[in-house]
């Protein structure tokens, strides 16, 4: 039977405007609810049990306090490794990026980046996705950039331009991440280490100091033209930065 048949027929359309009286009342007032009220008023009435920042900073300080005391590591902490034991619990990347927050903190640089750099290699992990929540969800390229931030923090600057050129390699077009690369290279240039040579991307660049500028040979291997010969760059100002290659 098609839905023309169900129309035209005497008991039938009589059974459908019977069922549509009765049930108009209904479909009335589900319709001029709004959507969504019920789920909202039962997220409100379960915000009382959810975690307060209090909470958890009372659980990263904990952590932070059996870490310290043991002298564990967060890799070994967030798989659930206690001192060679294997427990059941384990740490998802939120919650390792919580644990870097924490460690910012409370200035502990190193056990930050410890924690961020977890909560990448847990997210490159494919067998690690059932740890991922949709509600929490994380980009790698956003935590390299957090932990490039937290190198800059501690002016090591080859530190933050090797994690920025990570994070390229995810994302080549992302504009946070051009601009950060160029502000490191920059910075590498004008901070001269007291030793001739630094190692920059694992290219040797040659730094030499004059009273009035800097000058260095660029060779990077990313430019095809650069492998026939190296370029003289001299920096003639700084604010703007002006560099003049020949």
């Amino acid at each position: 039977m098609n839905m023309k048949s169900i129309v035209t027929s005497p008991v039938c359309s009589f059974s459908l405007i019977r069922h549509m009286k009765s049930d108009w009342t209904h479909w009335q007032l589900f319709l001029e609810a709004d959507p969504g009220e019920d789920a909202l008023e039962s997220l409100h009435s379960k915000k009382k049990y959810l975690p307060t920042y209090e909470d958890l900073t009372e659980v990263c300080s904990g952590i932070s306090s059996i870490i310290n005391a043991y002298d564990l590591f967060p890799k070994d902490i967030a798989r659930g490794l206690f001192s060679g034991v294997q427990l059941k619990s384990l740490m998802s990347p939120r919650d390792c990026v919580q644990m870097a927050a924490h460690s910012i903190d409370i200035q502990d640089f190193n056990m930050t980046v410890e924690w961020l750099q977890v909560a990448i290699s847990m997210l490159g992990n494919p067998s690690l996705q059932d740890r991922f929540h949709t509600l929490f969800h994380l980009n790698a390229t956003d935590l390299y950039f957090k932990l490039a931030e937290v190198y800059i923090s501690q002016y090591l600057w080859l530190p933050a331009l090797e994690t920025v050129d990570d994070a390229l390699k995810l994302q080549p077009r992302n504009a946070k991440l051009l601009v950060m690369e160029e502000h490191l290279s920059s910075r590498i240039l004008l901070d001269l280490s007291p030793t001739p040579y630094l190692n920059i991307r694992k290219n040797q660049h040659k730094l030499q100091k004059n009273k009035s500028l800097h000058c260095f040979y660029q060779r990077k291997k990313e430019h095809s033209f650069l492998l026939l010969t190296s370029l003289k760059a001299e920096i003639v100002f700084l604010d703007p930065l002006i560099v003049l290659y020949h």
